[in-house]
C-alpha cells in the first residue's frame, strides 16, 4: 500500500559516484622466520586506493575489500622468485642503519655548554 509522504518527510537520495581504485595501499605486512632450520611465512594485506590517495576499505554493500597474498615457503619461493628475494634483501640490509638513525634520533638531547 502506497501512502504519499508529506513534503517535509520526502527523502532525496543524491546518486554516487563511481569509484575507481585501481592502485594497491598496503597496510600491514607480516613476515614469521622462526629459525634458520625452519620455514618463513608472509603476510601482506592491502586494499583498494584511488590515484588521488582515497582508501576504499568497503565496496557498496558495506563489504570488506581487504586482500591478503600469502606466502607459506618464504625461502624456497625466493629461489623462484628473484624479486621477492632481492626485496629481503633490501629489507635485511636496512636494519643496521636504521638502528643507527634511530640510535641518533632517540637519544637525549645535549644540555647546552654554559653560557
Amino acid at each position: 500500500m502506497v501512502i504519499e509522504l508529506k513534503q517535509e518527510d520526502v527523502a532525496v537520495i543524491p546518486p554516487k559516484q563511481e569509484v575507481v581504485a585501481s592502485l594497491m595501499w598496503i597496510t600491514q605486512m607480516i613476515i614469521r622466520s622462526p629459525g634458520p632450520d625452519y620455514e618463513g611465512s608472509v603476510v601482506i594485506e592491502y586494499v583498494p586506493m584511488t590515484s588521488d590517495k582515497k582508501i576504499v576499505a568497503r565496496g557498496t554493500n558495506g563489504e570488506d575489500l581487504t586482500k591478503s597474498i600469502k606466502v607459506d615457503e618464504l625461502y624456497k619461493d625466493m629461489q623462484s622468485c628473484p624479486e621477492l628475494a632481492t626485496a629481503f634483501g633490501a629489507i635485511l640490509a636496512a636494519v643496521k642503519p636504521l638502528e643507527a638513525y634511530l640510535a641518533v634520533k632517540n637519544a637525549p638531547a645535549e644540555e647546552p655548554v654554559g653560557e
